[in-house]
């Protein structure tokens, strides 16, 4: 929360400065358009001064002084200037002078007009580059860099320095209100341009090794140069109100021009010293690139126009006078290149070697400036051949093959053109073009692999060998981690791993794109991450990270390392990277969803069998054979609703000539749930074979054994009681089953429980309880199967429907 409201007030002053910015550049062109506008009568000041004082300093009235402007007494150059403003040219200005032996002089001087009335293409051009294009480039790119960084130092170092240089291209010239400032603001930062790029040349791309040791040093520059500044912008702006005070500073002001002018010089110096010696220094390549054309592009912008500046110094002229035309329009042509330059070195993370740069570009702009003369050519010729064709004096015959010619030079210019500019782009990006067709075909191969393995494997080798990447490596998601699980180029795969939770994998699902990883900037994402996972990923020399996404989670990552040519992964590259990575996510997740169906085949077919099994073990369990029982008829029946279920009964023919009666229900399902029935089956028939008369006790016996035969978790309700057919009276014990029910007539009586569950506490107790049956009475003993199962309105069947169909059935024998 601190980053983002830090950004923002960066993003306040930047829109803020910004505001002040557009308003000058507008007054600035406004100026210059009305200037080149022929025909205007805006006129110019018809004398010039001596900095800060009323002297004249040229032409017939040279070495005068101004004493009043139209009458009032001349107080300053601001009632100058707006005298001016005034009158048109053609006008004369009245003005009182003070010849240098004291006698007073009253002079009419006309006004001339502010735009001479021819101007040569060259001065157009120079004014369009100086006040209009360089201008605007500058500040387009300074403040563009600023708006992507808000948080680089650099950035805003850019910007300073972009519109310092933007205001040394300038030209005053102003007719909008707001003059006293607009003068400030172009004096001043003019002023400051040589202390802006000598801090960017001290600390682009990291402090030199003379500001770490001495960072005291630059403000021995900067101070001085920053305290002449605004003195010299304060007296001229006193100049502009109160003439008489700034007559009492100009002594000083003009003592300080020389001081002011060499530390300027060393100021630039400074950062031409401090970029060639970080150049020799710098331990990275990508660094040493970047210096490289920082200050090739320096060099080549600025030299031009400095040499030129030495040049109308050393004769006492003009910037621009007496240069030839080609020179003069050559230095203003290179002047963008400087801002270009400046703006690609800090937003390009890895740059290219200069020589590629240049070889590159000259050769590809040579080509493409080719074609296009011959579509110029090609288009001359058509208009040529049209204007034929509608010319009344000509034969209609030649109008005809005039204007077929001029349709078949266009069809043919528009299709032939077309594959030589394919071929130029072939030609001189081969390996982008190779990359692109390679990663293409290869983000359609990997949809049709269903094994994890040979997937990765095509992939990793194929990227490694289309790009020339020293090594690659991707990561798998196991579940708690992300492990390499196939590389080119490691020779080990020890620690190797990233956790689930590690800041990279949630950086990664969160922006689901290419990521480059740059160790050796304050300003990357990765900084961000514990030091822990940076150690992995440097161990892994990775520049680039790809998701490979399935479609609801991170399946995996893919590590790229360093080209072998050392040049950075292009925006085109990233671009197919993110193409082949979703395509093998998806994959990834395709082909272990494969394996996960075959598991769960596999698993299922042993479910099955083990399902069998359990059947046939639990229908071996139930009666096979219904012992006779005098005067009492009965019946059992048990139907799983999948199968194998985990109800149990039995009937017990006693050695007393009682009848034993059991019914339980076993938790789980399956083999676990048939070998319980069967433990308990195995402990009631033992018991009963003992002879116990107590059926507490043997309830207790069987407990005991089903809880040591059985798992802490499994447990079973259970119901046993005998019945002697000679009393007719039931002897029971209800382990917590569901109560058997009695039905007498229409009266429903219930067996209750009289103790806890079987086999889930060691020493639990059971209480014996008795019930006299009448000859008529019906004994239902049942499970829970039975009152809880749904009908078909998706409600419980329940122990009233089924107490209603025991006596609809009644008539009826048991078991029909």
């Amino acid at each position: 929360m601190r980053g983002v409201i830090r950004a923002t007030r960066q993003h306040s002053v930047l829109i803020a400065l910004l505001v002040v910015v557009i308003f000058m550049e507008a007054g600035y062109a406004t100026a210059t358009l009305r200037f080149l506008r022929p025909g205007d009568r805006e006129a110019r000041p018809p004398i010039s001064f001596e900095t800060a004082s009323r002297i004249i300093d040229s032409g017939p009235y040279a070495g005068w002084a101004v004493v009043a402007i139209r009458g009032k007494p001349f107080s300053g150059m601001a009632q100058f200037d707006e005298a001016v403003a005034e009158m048109q040219a053609g006008q004369t200005l009245p003005l009182t002078l003070r010849q240098p032996d004291g006698t007073l002089r009253d002079v009419l001087v006309p006004l001339q007009a502010a735009r001479p009335s021819k101007i040569s293409a060259g001065d157009i051009a120079q004014m369009i580059a100086l006040d209009l294009l360089v201008p605007l480039v500058c500040i387009g790119l300074g403040f563009t860099v600023a708006a992507i960084r808000p948080r680089d130092f650099l950035a805003w170092l850019l910007l300073g320095l972009l519109l310092c240089f933007s205001e040394q291209v300038h030209v005053l010239r102003w007719n909008w209100p707001g003059r006293e400032f607009a003068f400030l603001w172009h004096v001043t930062l003019a002023g400051l341009w040589s202390i802006w790029m000598m801090l960017f040349g001290i600390f682009f791309p990291g402090p030199s090794e003379l500001e770490k040791k001495r960072p005291w040093l630059k403000w021995l520059v900067i101070v001085p140069i920053l305290a002449l500044q605004l003195g010299a912008s304060a007296v001229m702006m006193l100049w502009n109100r109160n003439i008489d005070a700034a007559l009492w500073w100009r002594p000083l002001l003009l003592r300080a021009v020389l001081p002011r002018l060499v530390l300027q010089i060393v100021a630039t110096s400074w950062f031409f010293a401090s970029l060639g010696t970080k150049t020799g220094k710098a331990t990275s390549p990508d660094a040493r690139r970047r210096l490289a054309i920082l200050y090739t592009g320096a060099t080549i912008s600025l030299t031009p126009l400095f040499l030129i500046v030495l040049y109308g110094l050393a004769r006492g002229r003009e910037v621009f006078e007496g240069v030839a035309t080609p020179l003069r329009l050559g230095s203003l042509l290179l002047l963008p290149l400087f801002p270009f330059t400046l703006a690609y070195v800090i937003v390009v993370h890895r740059a290219l070697d200069v020589s590629v740069v240049v070889r590159q570009s000259v050769k590809y702009t040579l080509a493409r400036g080719g074609l296009w003369a011959l579509r110029i050519i090609a288009l001359v010729w058509a208009a040529y051949a049209i204007s034929n064709a509608f010319n009344s004096n000509a034969r209609a015959v030649d109008r005809v093959r005039a204007g077929a010619s001029a349709m078949l030079v266009l069809a043919l210019q528009r299709r032939f053109t077309g594959r030589i500019a394919g071929w130029i782009d072939r030609r001189f990006f081969r390996e982008a073009y190779n990359t692109e067709v390679v990663l293409s075909e290869l983000s359609k191969k990997v949809r049709g692999f269903t094994e994890t393995q040979p997937l990765l494997e095509t992939v990793t080798r194929q990227i490694a060998e289309t790009l020339h990447v020293l090594n690659a490596a991707v990561l798998i998601n196991t579940g708690t981690e992300y492990c390499l699980a196939e590389s080119v180029g490691f020779s080990g795969r020890e620690n190797q791993c990233l956790p689930a939770q590690a800041r990279t994998i949630e950086y990664l699902k969160q922006t689901n794109r290419a990521s480059e990883v740059f160790f050796d900037d304050e300003r990357s994402w990765i900084q961000e991450t514990p030091e822990a996972e940076r150690k992995r990923l440097q161990a892994m020399d990775a520049q680039v990270l790809l998701p490979l996404s399935g479609r609801d989670d991170l399946a995996g990552v893919m590590v790229l390392g360093p080209k072998r040519s050392e040049e950075r992964y292009s925006a085109a590259d990233l671009r197919l990277l993110e193409a082949v990575a979703a395509q093998t996510g998806l994959a990834l997740e395709n082909s272990r969803l494969v394996a996960a169906l075959a598991e769960e085949a596999a698993q299922r077919e042993r479910q099955r069998r083990e399902m069998e099994i359990a059947k046939e073990v639990q229908e071996r369990l139930f009666p096979q054979v219904f012992p006779a029982i005098h005067g009492t008829d009965y019946a059992g029946f048990c139907r799983p609703a999948l199968g194998v279920g985990g109800d149990y009964y039995d009937f017990l023919k006693l050695a007393n000539g009682n009848f034993g009666i059991a019914i339980g229900d076993v938790s789980g399902k399956g083999i676990s749930a048939a070998l319980l029935m069967a433990s308990l089956q195995a402990s009631l028939r033992g018991q009963t074979l003992a002879g116990l008369d107590d059926l507490s006790a043997l309830m207790l016996n069987v407990n005991r054994l089903v809880y040591d035969a059985s798992a802490s978790n499994r447990y079973a309700t259970f119901f046993y009681g005998e019945y002697s057919p000679e009393s007719r009276r039931l002897r029971y014990v209800n382990a917590g089953h569901n109560p058997p029910m009695i039905l007498r007539g229409r009266e429903v009586l219930r067996l209750e429980a009289s103790g806890p569950v079987v086999g889930l506490l060691k020493n639990a107790t059971y209480e014996q309880a008795e019930f006299d049956l009448r000859h008529t009475d019906v004994l239902v003993g049942f499970t829970d199967g039975i009152s809880e199962a749904l009908t078909v309105e998706e409600e419980e069947w329940g122990e009233e429907r089924l107490i209603d169909a025991v006596r609809e059935s009644m008539t009826s024998p048991p078991g029909k």
